[in-house]
């Protein structure tokens, strides 16, 4: 249904070159976000990279929770086109980074799939913000009739918060840990997905993948980082799959502390936003 005809011709955005130019580069990249945010030039200025370590939401971003996130910055540029040369040489120097700043301007930020650029997207903003404050408390007082009385997001961990610790370590694990036997067998694209997460990881781990046997290797992967609770992306989007299905089937049913949903409840009635805060999947959560 032809809603409405555009009152002018299309127009190419003027950050396909740089776009073009990342998945030329990087294999492993399908998807690019672009953003213009404060935190983003803040970030760069007096510094040639940013790195972050110790805050949970460098997972995702595919950094390992004891790793640093590496995000290389370069100068800005009349014109997008401009910036690529640039671009691809820091990527050449850090081949695996996961986004580039550039300074007054913004960021790139990269995903093996939509979904994934944009979870990394949200992520590198919760980040930045969160250098941004740390290093400008004096700038960012909000104006008195802004400021809120109390707070406006309960944020919430799973694990012993809201779901008996039992439950997850004892049912959803060793459930992941079997299901992925038979997933590997009828995940059909999902698998192709699911490896290049595993070799990525690999690499980083600095440990061999076999390409050529990828249900092997992700079974023989998923069942020994289970066994050693490794918090990597990787294993953690896996999980959520499995679970998911796991739930569909009615082979899983949720557990949740019996004042949990009580609690819950209360507090969106007072207009109080309920979040969770978890190095988990958003599927696995």
């Amino acid at each position: 249904e032809l809603l409405k005809i555009p009152s002018r011709a299309a127009k190419v955005s003027d950050s396909a070159a740089v776009f073009q130019a990342v998945f030329e580069r990087r294999s492993d990249v399908t998807a690019v976000c672009h953003i213009h945010s404060v935190a983003s030039v803040l970030a760069a200025e007096n510094q040639e990279v940013l790195r972050v370590r110790g805050t949970e939401m460098i997972k995702g971003l595919g950094v390992p929770g004891d790793g640093v996130l590496v995000v290389p910055i370069i100068d800005n540029k009349a014109t997008e086109p401009e910036l690529v040369p640039e671009l691809l040489r820091v990527l050449e120097t850090y081949p695996t980074a996961p986004a580039v700043l550039v300074r007054d301007h913004g960021a790139y930020i990269f995903g093996s799939s939509a979904e994934k650029a944009k979870i990394a997207t949200e992520c590198l903003g919760f980040i930045l913000d969160l250098e941004m404050r740390r290093g400008r408390t004096d700038t960012l007082e909000a104006p008195l009739k802004r400021r809120r009385c109390g707070p406006s997001v309960v944020l919430l961990d799973i694990e012993g918060t809201t779901t008996p610790i039992s439950f997850v370590k004892d049912k959803l694990f060793p459930y992941a840990a079997s299901a992925v036997t038979s997933w590997v067998e009828t995940a059909g694209d999902e698998l192709a997905e699911v490896a290049r997460d595993y070799e990525k990881q690999c690499k980083e781990d600095q440990v061999p993948f076999n390409a050529a046997a990828p249900k092997e290797e992700v079974l023989r992967l998923t069942k020994e980082w289970i066994a050693k609770d490794r918090k990597v992306p990787a294993l953690k989007d896996l999980q959520g799959k499995l679970w998911k299905h796991g739930y569909e089937r009615g082979e899983l049913k949720g557990e949740m502390f019996e004042d949990t949903p009580a609690a819950m409840a209360e507090w969106v009635a007072t207009g109080k936003r309920v979040a969770i805060f978890s190095s988990g999947s958003r599927e696995a959560q």
